[in-house]
């Protein structure tokens, strides 16, 4: 899969330009794009947020996106082998990171469940009222629950007890302090994740929800069963699907009241919010989660790469980019017109029913089909938005899980390498083993510390990264090292100046980072969320440094070595001779090694 053979024809090379660029697309329309980017516009400043968060596109993702792509296609290979190319004493930070990228598995794949549920468990087998719309079901606190929230009238009597004579027990006015719930909040705690107060991190296994992570995970599977090959034709049904969905739902949502009420709070920008630095920080850090800088898939992605040269990559990642940064807008004007028509049906303003991630998605968004009734469209409209969400977190998860196979099968003996098919099968069954600890009863709070651990870890592993770039690259320069090797000395430069730019951007996130997040985090009385948090952090450091510490007592003898980069850091000339500038390429790179043209052929 790796070599893609066959890429000998024009129509051939064509085709996988074609699907390549559409697989990177694929992986960088997030599927939290739809869940929290909508609600993080809203409440920091609307539109004005386009501009922190669009400068972090330009100058941090996308030369950060083109440098991982570069590296992996520099050396062929995927997050942990790439390091024995370029400097193998960083070869930890390759551990690490698909410790991580699995570890962010097991937390994202949860919530793709959750909407599988309210699909096949509530939108297809309801009728016109929807179990999450009412108080009468045997999961309600039917004291607490309100499909209507109307403030009692002390004057009227009646109104005392909060009990509204004579309508409903759902509908009975609420008196000042006191506290009641929505059908869709218990449906979501009481009935899907089966939540009790005595069990706050784990309790039994929720048998549906066990089913729904199983078909997530299976799901996954059938899109890389074969690698890179069929991830990159599936995908183009995946962004046919996504964009078809997004668009409808926007159509839809012009037909209701409210709808223009959710779009103000995005086209009505609040500049005076860009004097805040927190709303910078925010821009940055929704681009580098969106765009999962430092996680490993774009060094596999551009590992595969074997059409475009090293000096065209740039292409597929700005058209990808770009893209994605119009669904994100997309994705909020939707979001945000639903919020509208949700406020509106209330009468409420947006503000109280804007919410982000699983509340956002399965609190907040059930509440439109209280129409359902009357209106059917609503309820089709959620569907949408459920299966939009599932195709786009199944498409990130299948490369994500992909990244890490590739990236332990590479370490392993070549001999290994052929059965790469059972390794996806052994992981795909592990991380479903391990998310069913995810799925039970009180699971909520876990996923809520997994989410606070990938925060605390991965901001500290992507300057790691990029300092280990400019080292590398820094060491290419050196006249001892870059004798008669590639690439170009002017690359190296390049890549040096991206690289050393990327880091100090990181770097200066990371300072505001550990600031704003990490004295939260100890300030917090949940000794599991601080147990949990600081030893995956821990762990991480210590793969780092071990690593670090057995390369440097292997090579004690030559401990330079583990510091410059490998003899095969060069583009493969057959790579070369793919692309149409491939005769110009090889000139160029025998005339800057000052050695032939038949010299570098015969190296290969």
């Amino acid at each position: 899969e790796s070599s893609e053979t066959g890429l000998n024809t024009k129509c051939k090379r064509v085709e996988f330009s074609i699907t390549f660029y559409i697989s990177i697309i694929g992986f960088v329309l997030f599927y939290k794009q739809l869940a929290t980017f909508p609600t993080i516009v809203t409440t920091n400043g609307g539109g004005a947020f386009f501009i922190p968060y669009c400068l972090s596109l330009i100058g941090i993702v996308i030369p950060a996106v083109y440098m991982e792509m570069t590296m992996g296609q520099l050396t062929g290979k995927g997050p942990i082998r790439i390091w024995e190319e370029l400097s193998p004493v960083f070869k930890g930070l390759g551990y690490a990171k698909m410790l991580m990228l699995l570890f962010s598995c097991i937390q994202a794949a949860p919530s793709i469940a959750y909407a599988f549920y309210y699909l096949f468990w509530g939108l297809i087998p309801s009728g016109d009222t929807l179990p999450w719309n009412t108080c009468v079901n045997n999961w309600n606190n039917r004291t607490l629950c309100r499909t209507v929230i109307t403030p009692c009238n002390p004057l009227e009597p009646y109104n005392a007890s909060g009990t509204a004579l004579p309508t409903l027990p759902a509908e009975a006015c609420v008196n000042p302090g006191q506290t009641v719930t929505t059908p869709e909040y218990e449906y979501f705690m009481n009935n899907v994740l089966q939540f009790t107060p005595q069990f706050i991190y784990s309790g039994p296994v929720n048998q549906p929800l066990v089913a729904c992570l199983a078909m997530v995970w299976g799901f996954s599977f059938l899109l890389v069963c074969t690698g890179f090959r069929v991830y990159r034709r599936a995908t183009i049904l995946v962004i046919i699907v996504a964009i078809s969905l997004i668009f409808v739902l926007l159509g839809f949502s012009f037909a209701y009241d409210g709808t223009r009420m959710g779009h103000n709070y995005v086209s009505s920008p609040l500049y005076f919010r860009l004097r805040d630095i927190n709303v910078w920080y925010l821009g940055f850090r929704e681009a580098f989660y969106t765009y999962a800088i430092s996680s490993g898939c774009f060094v596999y992605l551009g590992s595969r790469n074997k059409v475009f040269s090293m000096g065209s990559n740039i292409g597929p990642v700005v058209v990808s980019v770009v893209i994605a940064s119009l669904y994100s807008v997309t994705c909020t004007y939707v979001v945000n017109g639903y919020l509208g028509i949700i406020a509106s049906q209330q009468q409420q303003p947006v503000s109280s029913v804007a919410t982000s991630g699983n509340k956002l998605m399965f609190i907040t968004l059930p509440m439109m089909t209280r129409r359902a009734v009357t209106d059917t469209r609503l309820k089709l409209a959620l569907s949408m938005f459920y299966s939009l969400y599932t195709v786009l977190g199944i498409s990130t998860l299948a490369i994500m899980l992909e990244t890490a196979v590739t990236a332990v099968v590479e370490d392993l003996p070549k001999i290994v390498h052929r059965f790469k098919i059972f390794f996806r099968i052994l992981f795909h069954l592990i991380i479903f083993a391990l998310g069913i600890l995810t799925v039970r009863t009180g699971s909520l709070n876990l996923i809520d510390g997994m989410q606070k651990t990938s925060e605390l870890v991965q901001p500290f592993l992507a300057v790691f990264q990029y300092f280990a770039f400019v080292f590398v690259f820094a060491r290419c320069l050196v006249p001892e090292v870059y004798h008669n090797k590639l690439p170009p000395r002017n690359w190296s430069i390049g890549w040096l100046s991206i690289s050393s730019f990327v880091l100090v951007c990181m770097l200066a996130a990371l300072i505001y980072h550990s600031i704003s997040f990490i004295p939260n985090l100890i300030s917090t009385s949940d000794t599991f969320l601080l147990a949990l948090s600081w030893t995956m952090f821990a762990l991480a450091m210590l793969i780092i440094l071990g690593t670090t510490t057995y390369k440097a007592i292997k090579h004690s003898n030559n401990i330079i070595r583990i510091l410059t980069p490998s003899e095969n850091l060069n583009i493969r000339v057959q790579e070369v001779e793919n692309s149409k500038f491939s005769k110009k390429a090889v000139q160029y790179f025998s005339n800057t090694a000052g050695v032939t043209m038949e010299t570098i052929i015969e190296q290969f």
